[in-house]
């Protein structure tokens, strides 16, 4: 699973090279990440130049309030900070005030509260074991064939070609005289 994982980031930022780039920003919001999580995204971005981006310091986040219509348990739960200093709501204010397409966090609070969260807030919760089909999802949503699942990192380059042929081969040809398949 974690080498899935990594190998959405390769994808991420392969797609990040494409003509026209197919962008997928990744912030890292340093200020509400564990000392683990910090040495770890420091890493990636070092290391192997992934397309993470470090937000170091606390932006104006207006407080989130959540709807009255989330189940009150999950509601509560996230209110008062489940996992230590309410990271859980300041993770959802900031993806509120960033816009953002979705939030990758392995918090319980938010994880359990997905669907709601989603359908209240218009807030999409991404558990990291299912990030790499986000990624691949998006591209495929912009005509891009790749694919998380038994690739080589090495190889990326190969998969994302344009034009949903490998390279190497060449795109089967459509002239104007073939006529449309008819069903009977």
């Amino acid at each position: 699973m974690i080498i899935r994982r990594r190998y959405a980031l390769f994808l991420v930022r392969d797609l990040m090279d494409l003509d026209p780039p197919l962008t997928i920003g990744l912030l890292v919001p340093v200020y509400l990440a564990t000392s683990g999580q910090q040495e770890l995204a420091e890493n990636l971005i070092k290391g192997w130049n992934l397309p993470l981006i470090p937000l170091d310091e606390k932006t104006t986040v207006p407080a989130l309030t959540l709807s009255h219509e989330l189940p009150r348990r999950m509601r509560e739960r996230i209110e008062r900070g489940a996992e230590g200093e309410c990271r859980g709501l300041r993770l959802l204010a900031l993806t509120s005030h960033l816009k953002a397409d979705g939030l990758v966090t392995a918090l319980p609070s938010l994880v359990e509260a997905r669907y709601q969260l989603s359908r209240h807030h218009r807030l999409r919760i991404i558990p990291p074991s299912e990030f790499p089909d986000f990624v691949e999802i998006c591209a495929r949503g912009h005509d891009i064939p790749c694919g998380v699942t038994n690739c080589n990192p090495h190889d990326l380059a190969r998969l994302l070609c344009l034009g949903a042929e490998r390279r190497g081969e060449e795109a089967t040809p459509h002239t104007d005289d073939e006529c449309p398949p008819v069903y009977h």
